[in-house]
Order: structure tokens, then C-alpha cells, then sequence
């Protein structure tokens, strides 16, 4: 393994015992990764919780108040100069591997105006590395959309510049072997899918892959255990948060025999 990673479904940092976690996790000699949206980044206790692991990524979508507000949609409480101010603090104390995330939405933060504010800002914590991102999945609203490749090449370009810092563009699709499941693919499928959703294609070579009947994938939408939507094209499946648990059990019995 390369790292021992938190991300869980939600935000790690929101756990009280996150640092406990990390510090008891370190008896297996294996790296420690958090990736975190940095809403929580200006606490003096979770700066001190992060700094036991080992590498960080934080997230930094925009550099202005409005366009963080429009993005990130976050809790009315939390102050984007505060947030920034705190990754700043944070990367000055840690000592491990640093990186940023930026996930890039057409017409919002790939605009030459907030980029160059992005970079600045980026430029001042100096990570080992910049990612950009793109909404490769469903997105919350419909107006999210993927900005051209010509575009997300020139950010990059202005993010590197600026910022002198080395940039990755991550804005390839998920694949059936980024997934890794246990004996029982089926709740694995569906905890992943509580967590984001899965391209059709993925779903069904994992499925084949793992021994279970094809038309599982039928019955789980005639029992309303998952929902489908169309993105860019192609279809994805998420878990249903509103199922009734007994479905998700009869389903898994029959697969099970």
C-alpha cells in the first residue's frame, strides 16, 4: 500500500478523534493521507491533528469570497479569508507532503481572473504539488459542467507559472480497477455509491467480474436500492439514501443463496 487514506463520506476533519485515529493507525508502518476541503483548516486543533499525518491535500477552489460562496456552497459560519489564512499557517508549520486540490467548473473559477487569484494563493503555501481537477461525475446542480481541455491546459499553465509550484491535471474517467471490494462485492457497491456514483460500464464489469448474476443490477433498480442519471453523455448509478435497509437485505440473500 501507498497510503492509509481518510476520506471518508463526509468531511475527515469533522471527527473529534482524527488525530487518535492517525496516531493509532501508524503501527502498521504505512504512510498516512487525509484529504480534507479545508473548512476547518483555521482551527488551532485540527492544524495539530493533520500535522501527524503524513500527506495532506487541501482544498482550494477559489481566492474570492463570492465565487468560494457560489462553488462550495458552505456553512454560513465559516469565512473563506479565515480558511485561507489557516492552510497558509498549516503549511508553514507541516513538515510532510502537501498538495492542493482545485476542482475546476466552466465558467466560474476557469476564468483567467480567478485563476491568477487561485495561483497567488497557491503560491503563497507552495505545495509539492498542484492538482486540478473536473467534475468527472454527477454533479449537485445542473449547471456544473466540465471546462474544454484547451481551457483546463491553460490553467494549468497560468497555476504553474504563477505559482511555481509543479501542477497535475486529474481529468481522467474512473476505471473497474480503481475500485477494491471484499467478499461481498454488493454492499461494497453500494457503500461506494453512498459516496459518489459509478458509471454503468464500471458497474458492470465489476459485477462480472465478481461471480454475481448481471440482471442484480435490474433488480436493484426495480427495488429502488439505486437511482440512475445521465452525465456527459453516459449513465451513473448512486445509492438511494431513502431505501428501506430490508430491500438492500433481501437482495443481498438471493445473491448470496
Amino acid at each position: 500500500m501507498d497510503y492509509l487514506t481518510f476520506v471518508p463520506d463526509g468531511e475527515p476533519t469533522l471527527d473529534s478523534r482524527l488525530g487518535q485515529a492517525i496516531c493509532q493507525l501508524k503501527v502498521y508502518k504505512t504512510p498516512i493521507a487525509v484529504i480534507s476541503n479545508a473548512s476547518l483548516i483555521w482551527r488551532e486543533d485540527v492544524q495539530e491533528e493533520l500535522s501527524a499525518a503524513d500527506w495532506v491535500s487541501l482544498k482550494i477552489d477559489a481566492a474570492t469570497e463570492r465565487l468560494w460562496k457560489r462553488i462550495n456552497r458552505p456553512h454560513r459560519s465559516l469565512k473563506l479569508p479565515e480558511i485561507l489564512n489557516g492552510i497558509e499557517q498549516f503549511a508553514h508549520r507541516y513538515s510532510g507532503n502537501l498538495v492542493t486540490e482545485t476542482m475546476l467548473v466552466a465558467g466560474y473559477n476557469d476564468e483567467p481572473e480567478q485563476v491568477e487569484a487561485i495561483a497567488r494563493q497557491i503560491g503563497r503555501i507552495r505545495p509539492k504539488t498542484a492538482y486540478l481537477l473536473v467534475p468527472t461525475r454527477p454533479p449537485a446542480e445542473a449547471y456544473v459542467r466540465k471546462p474544454t481541455l484547451e481551457r483546463l491546459r491553460m490553467v494549468g499553465r497560468t497555476i504553474a507559472a504563477i505559482a511555481d509550484v509543479p501542477v497535475s491535471i486529474m481529468d481522467q474517467d474512473e476505471n473497474a480497477e480503481d475500485f477494491f471490494f471484499g467478499q461481498n462485492v454488493l454492499i461494497d457497491l453500494l457503500q461506494t455509491m453512498a459516496v459518489h456514483p459509478v458509471r454503468e460500464d464500471v458497474m458492470r464489469i465489476l459485477i462480472t467480474e465478481r461471480g454475481l448474476d448481471p440482471i442484480v443490477l435490474t433488480r436493484l433498480m426495480e427495488q429502488k436500492l439505486i437511482l440512475s442519471s445521465v452525465y456527459d453523455g453516459r449513465t451513473y448509478y448512486r445509492k438511494n439514501i431513502q431505501a428501506d435497509q430490508a430491500r438492500l437485505l433481501a437482495v443481498e440473500r438471493h445473491e448470496n443463496g
